[in-house]
This record gives structure tokens, C-alpha cells and sequence, in this order.
């Protein structure tokens, strides 16, 4: 393999290519994910208005609170998932880097 770089220069043109795309597809879904959050603020804030005013009751409130926590909650979790595999393409990209280092050296 060594005997033939271009094989290995390829693969890993490749090999940054797919973390590159993975990272820009996390980004997008990362920017959803906290358009969602701010709306869970948003909802939550329009429903303790409403309650505040005497527009719904306290039981309606602490339902749609209720459904709102458990939506923030979902998203967070997804936040949490996307920055671990932010991590991981980022070791991803140190590997290749350093393996781009090893064959010029070599």
C-alpha cells in the first residue's frame, strides 16, 4: 500500500470528503434543533400569558407545559447526541490529518 500513495492520497480525499459532508449535515440539523427550542420559549411564554390572563385554566396550562418540557426535553437530548458526534468527526479529522502527516514522512 505504502508502495502506492496515490491510492492512499485518494482514500483520504475520500475519508475528508464524508466528514465534511457529515459536518455541514450536523450543522443543519443542529440550526433545527435550536429553532425548535426557541420555539418551546416562545409556546411557553404565549401559554403562561394566556393563563396569566385568565384565557385558560391552570390544568390547561400545566397540560400544554406539560407537552412543552417534554418537547424541550426531546430536543435536548438531540442537541446532546448531535455535539457528541461533532466530537467525533472532529477525532475523525485529526486521524486523517495525522495520517496525511505519516505518508508524507513516509
Amino acid at each position: 500500500m505504502l508502495q502506492e500513495p496515490e491510492i492512499i492520497a485518494k482514500e483520504i480525499v475520500r475519508k475528508q470528503g464524508a466528514v465534511d459532508d457529515d459536518s455541514v449535515g450536523l450543522q443543519h440539523e443542529r440550526r433545527q434543533y435550536e429553532q425548535q427550542l426557541e420555539l418551546c420559549t416562545r409556546d411557553l411564554q404565549k401559554w403562561e400569558a394566556a393563563y396569566l390572563g385568565d384565557v385558560i385554566s391552570l390544568e390547561d396550562f400545566r397540560a400544554t407545559k406539560g407537552e412543552i418540557d417534554a418537547r424541550r426535553l426531546g430536543t435536548q437530548d438531540a442537541l446532546e447526541r448531535i455535539a457528541r458526534q461533532v466530537q467525533v468527526l472532529a477525532q475523525a479529522g485529526e486521524i486523517i490529518q495525522s495520517l496525511e502527516t505519516y505518508c508524507r514522512q513516509v
